[in-house]
């Protein structure tokens, strides 16, 4: 992928949901597939593709990168970064790896917002029988493509590899080189545009951090 210049905004792992103004980069298999309809259409017809998948649309523009090779933005050259449920996605080491190349592209001052399921409120959810045990694996994502190999591959990117708290995920940051780390509400940070990119309330963790 082609270095990036001159971006102030980046959004990494941002599905259908995005911003004006903003890099947007996804690695789903959807933006390949949203440029070839008969083909979307077949995988749809035989199974091999949610009705979900099927109907999202996907807008123009999305660049489709994965992030664990790197991100190709130069040192100190974003002001914000956004990312929603992708860190859970990763690996402990991916992760890890992520949020160093997140902290080497930000500005001094720059904020980056992290959105993961909250894993506190699961559990709290699954103590208080709110969720059961199918629906708690569910909302983990430890969960298997039904009878279809070929399926499991296509979607093992949807998996969860790690789950995250408040006190786990500052941990994070901070070992990636974060001193200021602050937990926020839905729709309320220094991250702009969250009112378009926050859109997952009730069952989400919000973190900022900034780099100094």
């Amino acid at each position: 992928m082609t270095e990036v210049k001159d971006i102030k905004k980046v959004n990494l792992g941002c599905g259908s949901t995005i911003a004006p103004g903003w890099i947007n980069i996804d690695v789903s298999q959807n933006i390949m597939l949203s440029k070839l309809p008969l083909l979307k259409w077949i995988l749809y017809k035989i199974g091999l593709l949610s009705e979900a998948a099927y109907k999202e649309k996907w807008p123009a523009g999305i660049i489709r990168h994965d992030v664990r090779r790197g991100l190709p933005f130069k040192d100190c050259s974003v002001l914000h970064i956004y990312t929603s449920h992708l860190l859970e996605h990763l690996t402990r080491h991916e992760a890890n790896k992520l949020l160093r190349e997140c902290y080497r592209i930000l500005k001094p001052q720059g904020w980056i917002r992290i959105v993961v399921p909250d894993f506190e409120l699961l559990v709290d959810r699954y103590k208080r029988n709110e969720l059961s045990i199918e629906g708690f694996l569910h909302c983990l994502g430890m969960r298997e493509s039904e009878n279809d190999a070929f399926l499991s591959f296509l979607y093992s990117k949807d998996r969860h590899k790690w789950m995250y708290d408040f006190q786990s995920q500052t941990h994070l940051l901070k070992v990636c080189g974060f001193k200021i780390i602050v937990r926020r509400k839905f729709r309320e940070g220094k991250v702009p545009d969250l009112y378009i990119l926050d859109n997952r309330e009730k069952e989400s963790l919000y973190v900022e951090a900034q780099k100094i």
